[in-house]
């Protein structure tokens, strides 16, 4: 497959119904400037969220694309510049799109007055690039603002690295979702009400309760026959020692054929109710 499958999927069916990356397709970019005297700092970051970056076929030195790996989603380009001299490349970080992707959401409308909600978001994160003998995670959080220019990237994201791990702050309106069942989760939850197969167990869940409350029914139902024949047998012998001893040992082999009946009429109930259940192949 090629490395491009397995980059984020901007139009993803997992992902809410009304959220849309379409606004925030494309190349952005964003610089931090430091002053280190007697130098300057600058560190660039390139991000494309659908894909890899597009590098022109054309771009020369100068343009700091052209320094960027090939196939890489994020991008960034730390120089250091010398007054007098040209500008020197001292770090170059690649997330590249053959990372797969894992993401998570909340739609928590507790601020919905706020023009910034800082509880409704989504996560997007790209775990293990190599950077060196370094693996190296990068986090993207889009914050949901209401009525943001999402064309400035300047004042929209920020950004920190800690040359471990790359945290992307994106405030943006594509994360203000409304979708009521897309409530909050993520894409690793997506197949745990699935068997094997592929199909649902929460049917299996429900017969399965069923049958035990009828289980426990019926020995509550054996439980109410045993006393209530012991109080018949009590009330017409009147109660005597002799006859309670009786009554004593007659109850107690009842109990002890019940329990010598009661696997078979277990299995027999079992095999029942889940024999005209069973998929697959079965030979004839």
């Amino acid at each position: 497959l090629a490395s491009s499958v397995l980059a984020f999927d901007c139009s993803s069916k997992e992902l809410p119904s009304d959220l849309s990356f379409d606004k925030l397709k494309g190349l952005h970019q964003f610089s931090i400037t430091n002053d280190t005297p007697p130098s300057f700092s600058n560190f660039t970051w390139f991000i494309n969220i659908c894909g890899s970056i597009d590098i022109p076929k054309d771009a020369t030195g100068d343009n700091l694309l052209s320094h960027c790996p090939k196939n890489s989603q994020i991008c960034g380009i730390k120089q250091i510049s010398l007054p007098g001299k040209n500008p020197l490349e001292t770090e170059i970080i690649s997330f590249p799109d053959s990372i797969t992707p894992n993401y998570k959401f909340n739609n928590d409308n507790s601020n919905k007055n706020d023009d910034v909600d800082s509880n409704k978001n989504l996560t997007l994160s790209l775990r293990g690039a190599s950077w060196g003998s370094n693996s190296i995670n990068s986090n993207l959080n889009f914050i949901c603002s209401k009525n943001i220019d999402d064309s400035k990237d300047s004042d929209n994201i920020k950004i920190t690295w800690d040359y471990h791990n790359l945290n992307i702050n994106w405030k943006t309106s594509v994360a203000c979702f409304n979708s009521k069942n897309n409530g909050g989760g993520d894409n690793n939850d997506k197949d745990k009400d699935k068997d094997k197969n592929g199909s649902d167990n929460n049917d299996d869940d429900k017969s399965w309760g069923w049958f035990t409350w009828t289980f426990i029914f019926l020995v509550l139902l054996f439980a109410a026959y045993i006393i209530g024949g012991a109080w018949l047998t009590i009330s017409r012998r009147g109660g005597y020692p002799t006859d309670l001893s009786d009554a004593f040992h007659e109850i107690v082999d009842t109990m002890v054929e019940l329990a010598k009946e009661l696997p078979s009429f277990a299995i027999e109930v079992i095999s029942k109710f889940f024999g005209g259940r069973r998929g697959g192949y079965s030979a004839v």
